[in-house]
């Protein structure tokens, strides 16, 4: 997939205040177009099922590294967030399950084995303060995406950034920023009003693997072998600009979804996640959130 340029041209300040159009109405009209206000806000859980393909770099070898996999994502309003991705590995079996979770202001990681053929992996990242903000700001993306709401806590503010062109038409540019310095620039079709993508800048995902792949048993040594992984020095990260565009949208429950979801950076994808479900409001205990 090739990545859809836009090209943002910003009025001059002057302008601005005398034309802009009201970043409120326009993600008023937006949320009417994906089936309405009262609709989104009904939204308390949300549970989306899908398979994920990702390129990254090796922190280590600094080689091209390719993952795919089956991916969940829960959430449970107004805080909670849990995405599980399960490796496939190179024989096509199933490989280790990687969680990423938010409860509340707690964030935490884990890594699951399954069954034979191991590989062993650590996302490289910062402190524990940075991270779990990295992941707040994950979740506050990922819930603009699909309702053009931020978390209740956020506090985001909006204004209007100018006009963005694409070979398909126009859209509005919306800048958010919250208290904390998250940021997104929200891209809203000038005719249609759908969401049409959501730029962001974030630190470049990399990681540290080790792979023992094939069929036998899980060595007895397997959590002690993470643990050394989990202890390989970070490489130090690096922030770049990330598209996240938003297709294929299809009615669930009365609101527009999209089941394409494809990041770019650079030009290049990075990521592709093609949603098989959606689960709107399933009944989600608190319990699942917790680090087991």
């Amino acid at each position: 997939m090739k990545a859809i340029p836009m090209t943002l041209f910003l009025t001059a300040a002057a302008a601005i205040s005398a034309v802009a159009p009201n970043p409120d109405e326009l993600l008023a009209k937006a949320r009417k177009a994906l089936g309405g206000e009262a609709k989104l806000a009904e939204i308390k859980s949300l549970v989306v099922t899908g398979t994920y393909r990702r390129n990254l770099v090796d922190a280590m070898s600094k080689e091209p590294n390719i993952m795919s996999g089956e991916s969940e994502i829960s959430i449970l309003l107004p805080d909670k967030f849990l995405k599980e991705e399960t490796i496939t590995l190179p024989t096509g079996d199933p490989g280790p399950t990687l969680l990423e979770a938010l409860n509340g202001n707690q964030m935490w990681n884990d890594t699951r084995q399954n069954g034979p053929g191991m590989i062993f992996i650590r996302n490289a990242g910062g402190d524990p303060a940075a991270r779990t903000q990295g992941l707040k700001a994950q979740f506050a993306r990922y819930l603009i995406a699909w309702t053009l709401s931020p978390p209740a806590a956020s506090q985001m503010q909006f204004t209007y950034a100018g006009e963005a062109e694409a070979p398909d038409g126009r859209a509005d540019a919306i800048d958010g920023k919250d208290p904390d310095n998250l940021t997104v620039r929200l891209f809203l079709d000038k005719e249609s009003h759908m969401p049409l993508m959501l730029s962001y800048r974030s630190a470049a995902r990399m990681i540290v693997t080790r792979r023992t792949v094939g069929g036998g048993e899980p060595p007895p040594n397997a959590h002690e072998l993470q643990k050394q992984i989990e202890k390989i020095p970070a490489a130090k990260p690096h922030e770049v600009d990330y598209q996240l565009h938003l297709s294929d949208y299809r009615k669930v429950n009365g609101i527009q979804l999209p089941f394409h979801l494809s990041w770019t950076s650079e030009g290049s994808v990075t990521e592709e996640l093609e949603v098989k479900k959606y689960a709107v409001n399933v009944p989600l205990k608190a319990e699942k959130f917790e680090k087991k």
